[in-house]
């Protein structure tokens, strides 16, 4: 889906679904993206190294990077990967560790092993309709992980009024309308 896409009521925006065979040698220095990565290696070799943390990437666990964190990708070997770039509405909660881990589980592996078989059949791209729902429950499978902890859902008038700004963006917004937006009153001048 293209940049600036808002997430819908999924809560998610996919950008990318990708699986490659042999994906090395893995080495970018200083990531920085406006997307999260989802990655899995289904071999051990392949690592994301954060200033204070190394976390080896392999078949034990699925790694989540959310966007605007600094990191390295290191990896001299070739080793099978899958992986999705996405957009969020939701943000971690600060006692959540970052990049997020989490164990594979039977229905990961599946989930995975299905879109990872189709982006290898789709040469034509036939079969990308597949491939994108396979890959959004994929996210949503790993986003309602009872091992995340997420920041608390703002009240639902702050988040019409995100949405407010986000959508219309960058024509003027005025108080009154962001407060109408809320259902919130704005203060007269002179009251404190």
């Amino acid at each position: 889906m293209p940049l600036g896409v808002l997430p819908d009521y999924s809560g998610v925006v996919l950008h990318e679904s990708g699986y490659q065979r042999r994906n090395g040698p893995w080495n970018f220095p200083n990531m920085l993206s406006q997307f999260w990565r989802l990655i899995y290696d289904y071999q051990a070799g392949h690592q994301v190294v954060l200033p204070n943390k190394i976390v080896p990437l392999g078949p034990d666990r699925i790694v989540v990077v959310p966007s605007h964190l600094r990191f390295h990708c290191q990896g001299p070997e070739p080793v099978p990967t899958f992986w999705l770039h996405f957009n969020c509405c939701r943000r971690p909660a600060p006692t959540q560790a970052i990049p997020i881990e989490l164990p594979v589980e039977e229905v990961d592996l599946a989930l995975m092993t299905r879109v990872g078989t189709l982006i290898q059949q789709n040469e034509d791209r036939r079969l990308s309709r597949r491939v994108f729902g396979l890959s959004v429950a994929r996210l949503q499978v790993v986003l309602s992980r009872s091992e995340i902890e997420w920041f608390e859902e703002p009240p639902e008038g702050l988040t019409r009024a995100v949405h407010q700004i986000e959508t219309c963006f960058p024509a003027a917004l005025y108080n009154e309308e962001l407060a109408r937006v809320a259902s919130m009153s704005v203060p007269r001048r002179g009251n404190h």
